[in-house]
């Protein structure tokens, strides 16, 4: 744990000397940099962390042992019983393009680590009014657990937060750009294709009808998700003939209980509070208010399904990075009352944040055994001699 608390100390001790006493766009671009190198140096060094590592640890070995572009020739069909998952073709050929560059599996975590955390690292840098607060809550929030957690579906997360821009747009290319997107991602990751909800809901403006249909569907996903989620997973997909598909996904719905409704908590009190300040944020940044209230919302919802089903807690991971975002504008909302009200803003979401990531990382929350809201501590590396560090693990 000791790796992840010296990123909390580096994210307050390099705020000093590079971005709070002289803020400018290159000061919060260096900020972010060293920040962001720190993770990819931990995620690029790791070893056996994260649900899938030896999956694809063994899948990459399985596909090295082919002839090059065997793949093509093989077809998609014959790829899924070879290697024993299936994979959609944009991971097969991030795959295959790192073979023919000679990487080994760690050289392939490390490509596929940058590829993950850059996108982010640019979010941030291009849309936070606070680095500081964004990195606390990039690591508090989990996100880079995630990211070494679970591989295909944060890549295919990369590429939609490069999309930002384009969903925040109200004209036709912003909805085609999006839409292009979607696909790009949906060919590393089909549960991409919940983004398409995402794209719609935030044609809507912000209004009270608006926030009262939420709050139906909140209590409709929560009090009745055993019978949505079997629609979802059984009698949908028997319509389109895709009942194999989902067979493993309906038997981890029936065998897995569901995560703690406590570790919603964040999620749902920074919605409330950003509710609460709405009309400021909506002055304040008028880009950025309406898209970010649908998307943490949606995040809440998902959250709200997965207090029943563990599984459904992957979609929270689409839109989780985004709260990084919201939750500065909120503590910004308090400036223009003054340096009082800002302080006391900056200091709770500060402590809330570190406070649930202490609380989330401490807690044993699936049927897998694991401790923690991803399989991701302690933090083990390849080098032997990083794990004999004092400060590992």
């Amino acid at each position: 744990m000791i790796v992840y608390y010296t990123y909390f100390a580096l994210c307050a001790a390099l705020a000093v000397p590079l971005y709070l006493l002289k803020p400018s766009r290159l000061a919060r671009a260096g900020y972010l940099a060293l920040l962001f190198l720190y993770m990819f140096a931990l995620a690029s060094f790791r070893y056996n962390i994260g649900s899938d590592y030896y999956s694809y640890y063994y899948i990459y070995e399985k596909l090295t042992a082919l002839p090059r572009l065997e793949i093509f020739r093989m077809g998609h069909a014959a790829i899924t019983e070879y290697t024993g998952f299936y994979l959609e073709w944009g991971f097969l050929l991030l795959c295959e393009g790192s073979i023919c560059l000679g990487l080994d599996i760690f050289g392939f975590y490390a490509l596929v680590s940058a590829l993950c955390l850059l996108p982010a690292a640019f979010l941030l840098y291009k849309n936070t009014p606070n680095a500081f607060l964004s990195a606390v809550l990039y690591m508090a929030l989990f996100c880079f657990a995630s990211t070494i957690d679970f591989v295909r579906q944060n890549l295919a997360l990369g590429i939609t937060l490069l999309g930002y821009p384009l969903l925040k747009r109200r004209d036709w290319r912003g909805v085609a750009g999006y839409l292009g997107v979607i696909l790009c991602a949906v060919l590393v990751h089909q549960s991409m294709a919940v983004l398409l909800v995402a794209l719609l809901v935030t044609r809507i403006p912000i209004k009270r009808w608006t926030l009262a249909a939420y709050a139906v569907l909140g209590a409709v996903c929560f009090f009745f998700s055993g019978p949505i989620m079997r629609f979802a997973l059984q009698q949908l997909p028997a319509w389109l003939g895709l009942e194999l598909r989902f067979a493993g996904y309906l038997k981890m719905l029936e065998t897995m209980r569901g995560l703690r409704i406590d570790l919603s908590s964040l999620p749902i009190l920074a919605l409330i509070a950003w509710l609460v300040c709405y009309k400021q944020i909506k002055r304040l940044y008028p880009d950025d208010a309406d898209v970010l209230t649908h998307l943490m919302i949606l995040c809440c919802l998902f959250w709200l399904l997965a207090a029943h089903h563990e599984i459904l807690a992957r979609f929270t991971i689409h839109f989780t990075p985004y709260f990084a975002l919201s939750i500065p504008m909120l503590v910004e909302s308090f400036r223009p009352k003054g340096k009082a009200w800002y302080g006391a803003a900056l200091g709770v979401a500060l402590a809330v944040s570190t406070g649930y990531f202490l609380y989330g990382s401490h807690t044993g929350i699936t049927m897998r055994g694991h401790v923690g809201m991803y399989v991701t501590f302690p933090y083990e590396s390849f080098v032997p001699w990083i794990n004999e560090l004092p400060f590992i693990p």
